[in-house]
């Protein structure tokens, strides 16, 4: 099923569903921002041309209304667990900016 509105949209990043509270934080920035965000754990696979790849890092989905440029060397800290991320590849926008994925490593 397609997205076809902004409330879709959100709806994806509703903490009851598949949203996570976060605080990103950017390298050198002493203000974290808490967004919500959505947490793709490491583990599994995902197809990749002829055969799989392995999932190894953390993956964030974030808003890019709420972190309008992720970058490399910011931290994201899970709100429920304490436990500190961070980003370690430039971030990815989607086609039409919207939305960024985040790859992140244990700090």
């Amino acid at each position: 099923m397609p997205i076809e509105s902004a409330d879709d949209l959100a709806s994806f990043f509703d903490p009851e569903e598949f949203g996570e509270a976060v605080t990103y934080s950017a390298r050198g920035v002493a203000e974290a921002l808490p967004i919500v965000a959505i947490w793709v754990r490491p583990g599994g696979t995902a197809p990749f041309g002829r055969g799989d790849v392995a999932l190894d890092k953390h993956r964030f989905v974030i808003r890019a209304a709420e972190v309008p440029q992720p970058s490399l060397g910011a931290t994201i800290t899970i709100t429920r667990t304490a436990e500190v991320l961070t980003v370690c590849e430039d971030p990815l926008a989607t086609a039409d900016g919207a939305l960024w994925t985040v790859p992140a490593a244990d700090a």
